[in-house]
């Protein structure tokens, strides 16, 4: 049995234009942030299933290239802040989970 982990980063966060590390400072996602994550969450789940000889002839603007899209997601984890967990929420709902929230995953 083949396991597959994506590593998600979390969405753009409010005030990222100013170039300033955030760390674990509960920063909310900024509606640009939501957007790319149901990108994200809608490129995982439109690819999945997807055999490997097809995946070469996949094109993406974006520069995503599907490379393990093979099963469907069994978990979705993220930290305790509100921009990990609200793109984990998103990422989750389109797969039809609940988002496992690990505080050692936070920064």
């Amino acid at each position: 049995m083949v396991t597959t982990l994506y590593l998600i980063r979390h969405g753009e966060t409010e005030g990222s234009h100013i170039k300033r590390y955030k760390g674990s400072i509960d920063v909310p996602l900024s509606e640009n942030g939501i957007k790319q994550i149901r990108k994200t969450a809608n490129f995982i789940k439109q690819y999945q299933g997807i055999k490997v000889s097809e995946r070469q002839s996949i094109k993406n603007s974006d520069a995503m290239t599907p490379c393990c899209f093979d099963a469907a997601l069994s978990a979705v984890y993220c930290s305790p802040l509100s921009r990990a967990l609200k793109s984990a929420e998103i990422v989750a709902e389109l797969h039809g989970l609940k988002p496992i929230v690990m505080p050692d995953l936070r920064e």
